[in-house]
């Protein structure tokens, strides 16, 4: 599985972050070591820059003017991301309908090569965000809060312990019939939440399962036509739609893997389409080295600079999605599954009520 790393400081260990859809933070120019905070003990509590002034409060927040009085939660983003900026605005909204006596939202931003202070505070304007954006200058925050990936959600309760960190979506689950909103709700209508600790990786693709599935045009690798995804879509079939790079090694391996079981298996009633992420020119002629290396028997769509990808809300490669033939987004499976082929097929015996238990 492809994970891109940014260069955090927790000490001096790299921190890994989600980051085939997400861009990279980069190691702040002068960093500033701090120690992360323990779970369940006192949020150390600072004074930062606040990137959203005026809209968003005074210039400089103090943190301690809050930290200990009302449950606080930290939103790290970064700006321009599809899904860290609808997450955010769904952050906001659910923050005002809890209300700012009970509940007080900090969104958290670090300067980087190519996304500076302008062009933060351009996003924070079109977003209509009101809250404080703190200037997380030295990435302190994101030390304390140990921040893995981004988007990620935080939480301080009304004594200032910290209770949750780096969760990925306000969708991703705690506990049976509990999620990240049940938590920000509790936390502000009781001033109190149990300890969670650090939340495990999220993929938000995963909330797109029981949806229809997204439409678009790509063109096919190789100086193909402009394919529209939902004339792919076959009623008859279940169709796999595969996110890959050619310089994920995961990909690289995976990949292959799946073609040799199409061709040595009976894959009736499944149809297979991989959509390459490609960036430039350089990788377009190295996808499609590989693609003919391989001999892949499965067509491939170009994801030109990732806009498919953000779509399905795609953070790690390579990445499957499985479409039912209703069009509906059935399932998602990741690098980490075994035996896809297998589920493959399994997923077809399933959802195609014609084809026997054997797939013949």
């Amino acid at each position: 599985m492809r994970v891109h790393r940014f260069i955090g400081l927790i000490g001096t260990i790299a921190v890994g972050l989600f980051a085939t859809a997400l861009p990279a933070l980069s190691q702040p120019a002068t960093p500033v070591r701090v120690t992360p905070a323990d779970f369940g003990e006192v949020f150390p509590a600072d004074s930062f820059a606040n990137l959203n002034e005026s809209a968003g409060g005074a210039a400089t927040v103090d943190l301690s003017r809050v930290v200990g009085k009302r449950p606080v939660v930290f939103y790290y983003w970064i700006a321009g991301n599809p899904f860290a900026d609808e997450t955010f605005t769904e952050l906001q909204a659910l923050a005002d309908e809890v209300g700012p006596t009970k509940l007080v939202l900090y969104g958290v931003a670090t300067e980087r090569p190519g996304l500076g202070k302008d062009r933060i505070q351009e996003r924070i304007q079109a977003l209509k965000i009101h809250v404080p954006v703190l200037n997380d200058d030295g990435f302190k925050i994101g030390q304390r809060l140990q921040v893995r990936h981004v988007p990620s959600i935080s939480v301080l309760d009304s004594e200032g312990r910290l209770r949750l960190a780096n969760a990925g979506s306000l969708k991703q689950p705690l506990e049976y019939k509990m999620d990240v909103e049940t938590a920000i709700r509790r936390v502000g209508a009781k001033g109190t939440l149990g300890t969670y600790g650090p939340m495990p990786r999220w993929y938000p693709v995963k909330e797109l399962v029981g949806q229809p599935c997204p439409d678009f045009e790509a063109p096919v690798l190789g100086g193909g036509d402009v394919r529209r995804w939902s004339e792919i879509l076959d009623a008859e079939k279940i169709t796999v739609l595969m996110f890959w790079s050619v310089d994920c090694p995961h990909c690289r391996e995976t990949l292959p893997e799946i073609n040799e079981w199409l061709k040595a298996n009976n894959a009736d009633g499944i149809s297979v389409v991989s959509a390459a992420r490609i960036e430039n020119e350089t990788i377009r002629v190295k996808t499609e080295e590989f693609c003919d290396a391989e001999g892949f028997v499965f067509p491939t769509l170009v994801d030109e600079g990732n806009q498919i990808g953000e779509r399905f809300r795609i953070v790690s490669t390579p990445t499957f999605v499985i479409v039912g033939p209703d069009g509906m987004i059935d399932s998602v499976l990741l690098r980490g599954d075994t035996d896809l082929g297998k589920k493959f097929q399994a997923k077809r015996n399933e959802l195609l009520k014609d084809v026997g238990p054997s797939g013949t």
